[in-house]
């Protein structure tokens, strides 16, 4: 299986990130694992694609975890209006199910973790430097406006207090220490949310890990990885 240009390329079916499409494997992509450099939306997208097949699929969590695309979240500033009707879209399709959205987004040097439950209204916030929340005010405001969009969509009720605000709460998670680690964090938090099977995630949610991931932990998810592409035979 290639493109025109011969780059493998991996099919992304609508289950995923409610848009059928296809990513293209390039050499890089391979080297981001291989010599540990910073990751792409590609590598995150396809790890998804791994967890999504191999953990929700498998175990039948398919009713409680669902995932934002990557491209889509971190295009936001480029295309707002478009990026939030995707976002409600994904919602409206999962209206039955209190579940959990996990959404990474790269804001062009770092990636962080947006945990959205729909239904309760409640945006968990993962940041491996333990960054605020209210340093992303721009998509903070398009979560909150989807979020209400939804509201407004399903017919919801809410208290008048309530209208106007989404509740956002930062986890205390596993801290980096370089500046290249954030996608991988990142990859481990919805790999141990994911297996944890909860979709209410405390602020001590990682209260028993490590102050910071080990390099055991992320050479874990390399494996995984390279394991997972090597068994589609693109390669």
């Amino acid at each position: 299986m290639g493109s025109s240009n011969d780059s493998p390329i991996v099919q992304m079916n609508q289950d995923i990130f409610g848009d059928e499409y296809i990513e293209y494997l390039e050499k890089e992509h391979m080297y981001e694992l291989l010599e540990h450099k910073e990751l792409s939306v590609t590598v995150i997208s396809l790890y998804i694609r791994f967890l999504y097949e191999k953990v929700v699929c498998t175990r039948k969590l398919s009713n409680k975890y669902s995932f934002l695309s990557p491209h889509k979240m971190s295009m936001w500033k480029l295309d707002p209006e478009n990026v939030k009707n995707y976002i409600v879209d994904m919602f409206l399709g999962n209206k039955e199910s209190d579940k959990l959205f996990l959404a990474p987004y790269n804001s062009g040097a770092h990636w962080v973790l947006f945990a959205i439950n729909a239904v309760s209204e409640v945006i968990y916030y993962l940041d491996p430097v333990h960054g605020d929340y209210t340093n992303h005010p721009g998509i903070k405001t398009m979560l909150d406006t989807a979020l209400k969009v939804y509201r407004a969509q399903r017919g919801a009720k809410v208290s008048k207090q309530k209208s106007n605000n989404i509740t956002w709460i930062s986890i205390k998670c596993p801290r980096q220490t370089n500046n290249i680690d954030c996608g991988y964090y990142i990859l481990r938090f919805m790999k141990e949310i994911v297996e944890k099977n909860k979709t209410i995630i405390p602020e001590t949610y990682f209260a028993n890990s490590s102050p910071s991931y080990s390099e055991e932990d992320l050479m874990e998810l390399k494996e995984e990885w390279c394991q997972y592409v090597l068994d589609m035979k693109i390669i």
